[in-house]
């Protein structure tokens, strides 16, 4: 268990960094919350879940997303007329905190843990 504590701690201590590179934050997110779930099912006593919850939702109220797709400049060099039908491009930075918050509370409902969310 201290292994997956200690890559917990480094997940802990990087996330508010993703906020610069929301663009390349994917994996980051999905490797967190595999993470996350190891360490709220094995020792859920070590889960800080309502400082854990406190600090995700500072990093989402300050989040600026933009709506600018990665490839834009290329696609309007070859026409100006192009229109996306369908979604919008996805914000991984936050997908990925909402996803971590869902589970805080869901792992924290389970195991009978009362969060303050406020």
């Amino acid at each position: 268990m201290d292994i997956i504590s200690t890559i917990w701690s480094a997940f802990v201590q990087t996330l508010p960094d993703t906020a610069e590179y929301p663009e390349l934050s994917q994996e980051f997110f999905e490797a967190a919350l595999l993470v996350f779930h190891s360490i709220a099912e094995k020792s859920p006593h070590e889960v800080k879940f309502g400082e854990y919850l406190r600090h995700w939702a500072d990093i989402l109220l300050s989040h600026r997303t933009t709506e600018v797709w990665p490839y834009m400049e290329t696609i309007i060099l070859l026409s100006d007329a192009v229109q996306f039908v369908g979604r919008e491009p996805v914000d991984h930075m936050l997908l990925g905190s909402l996803r971590l918050v869902k589970a805080c509370l869901d792992l924290a409902d389970s195991n009978g843990t009362r969060v303050d969310t406020l």
